[in-house]
């Protein structure tokens, strides 16, 4: 019922509503944040003093490569390497208050997406590790060897996922990220987008656009248009009826009961 009356009212009626917008959340620093303590236990557990593996390492990071193709790539030079990279990239936590905004936006009808630099190998893996915060999403895309890893910030990566999950569906997004040159990139194709930097400020940007109150105004609508709404009473006819009620109960005229 709630669909159909949507259909009678404007974008402008409600700016933000799950008919017309759908958030899209960053995994890292977003919606899961580093354990820092567990990747420096997994990297002197497993490196044992192998300066190649790390000097490896260090140059895939500041190359821009990504690391899970370097990865693969040279599996058979550094067997170790894949094994480190997956038990240190994955040493993440949920942000269970981020996980706490996102059950809210779900219960209020909003489609979530989640748009990740991670490969696609270490998504499998962190999803065997964290699977009840992941499958709060309705879509998740991670970088692609098809695509040759193709990733954000590059604006290729954003066409790709507002093709594939985005135009079907006619709605725009709020995309959620923490680097301030990815959200750059998704509004120059049309979309809005959040820098993100903790909960708390998340929450506050999602009440400036509205969304709540927004979704609260139409649920407004609906219910009035249900009947659904109780009209309060007077005070002067509330407190008559309270006196009725305390009289009848044996009260004085004032409503207040007598002791026996």
């Amino acid at each position: 019922k709630m669909q159909d009356l949507e259909e009678e009212f404007s974008d402008e009626d409600v700016q933000f509503s799950p008919r017309t917008t759908v958030f899209v959340f960053d995994l890292h620093h977003v919606v899961v944040q580093p354990d820092y303590l567990q990747m420096a236990s997994h990297f002197f557990g497993t490196c044992s003093g192998t300066w190649d593996l790390v000097v490896s390492g260090i140059k895939c990071l500041t190359s821009g490569d990504h690391i899970e193709k370097v990865c693969i790539e040279r599996k058979d030079q550094f067997p170790d390497m894949w094994e480190l990279f997956l038990k240190i990239a994955n040493s993440q936590e949920p942000d269970r208050d981020v996980i706490g905004i996102i059950k809210k936006l779900k219960r209020l009808g909003y489609l979530v997406f989640l748009m990740s630099n991670i490969g696609e190998e270490s998504m499998i893996d962190l999803k065997n590790k964290i699977p009840t915060e992941l499958s709060l999403f309705n879509k998740t895309q991670c970088t692609l060897v098809s695509l040759n890893y193709c990733k954000k910030p590059s604006t290729d990566y954003y066409k790709f996922f507002i093709s594939t999950h985005l135009e079907s569906i006619k709605k725009k997004a709020i995309f959620v990220d923490d680097k301030q040159k990815n959200i750059d990139a998704v509004v120059s194709l049309g979309h809005d987008g959040i820098c993100f930097k903790d909960a708390r400020q998340f929450e506050r940007e999602l009440n400036i656009r509205g969304v709540f109150r927004g979704h609260n105004d139409f649920v407004k609508m609906w219910e009035e248009k249900e009947g659904k709404v109780k009209t309060r009473k007077p005070k002067k006819e509330k407190e008559q009826e309270q006196e009725e009620q305390g009289l009848l109960a044996g009260g004085s005229s004032k409503g207040k009961f007598v002791e026996l």
